[in-house]
């Protein structure tokens, strides 16, 4: 597995890494703030550090352009999604879920790769969730929280009993493509990440 160092000069990203956990975990920021923005951008750091980690140079875009990182050296462009741990289909079903595409605004596609940081609860990266986005319209439409034209929901255990509730075919379709590889679950490191996302 080619991993190529190289001499880019890469910022502090576990020193950002550590303060936006910390803002999570702050018990006034905790309680009284709007916590998505902060969990949004600390998957996109947690990504690009796993990939600068193993010498990428990785562009880092934002800004609502639809793709957050870059590979120039891979020819990779990527739109990274963050979920804490959720309870939302009932108990005894601990998931994470991601709004890939959708909701109110249409914007057309203009990354190459998904990656979905699922955080356990020290906010620490338990996996990740690879898609191509040319499989994106396999993704089953979502309402309620999730509103997206296309979405992802995981369950932290897959052997988990998917839940009698009146999202229970959205949540099948999910096992389904993440049992067969369309959205490929790796462990958070660079030899995993980059295998799953030149293999899609």
């Amino acid at each position: 597995m080619g991993l190529h160092p190289s001499p880019h000069r890469v910022p502090d990203l576990t020193r950002a890494v550590n303060s936006l956990v910390g803002v999570l975990q702050d018990p006034v920021c905790g309680t009284n703030m709007n916590k998505s923005a902060v969990v949004g951008f600390l998957g996109e750091v947690i990504v690009r550090k796993v990939l600068a980690d193993c010498g990428y140079k990785v562009d880092h875009l934002g800004n609502q352009a639809g793709k957050d990182l870059a590979l120039p050296e891979l020819g990779l462009t990527i739109d990274v999604k963050c979920s804490t741990l959720k309870s939302e289909f009932g108990t005894g079903f601990a998931h994470w879920g991601w709004q890939l595409h959708g909701g109110a605004r249409k914007r057309p596609i203009a990354c190459s790769h998904f990656v979905c940081v699922a955080l356990d609860d020290r906010h620490e990266a338990s996996r990740f969730y690879v898609l191509n986005a040319r499989d994106l319209p396999r993704f089953p439409a979502a309402s309620g929280r999730y509103n997206a034209r296309h979405a992802l929901v995981a369950a932290v255990r897959d052997d988990d009993a998917i839940p009698q509730h009146r999202d229970r075919p959205f949540l099948m379709k999910c096992r389904r493509l993440v049992r067969d590889g369309v959205a490929s679950a790796v462990r958070p490191n660079a030899r995993e990440l980059l295998r799953a996302l030149r293999a899609r």
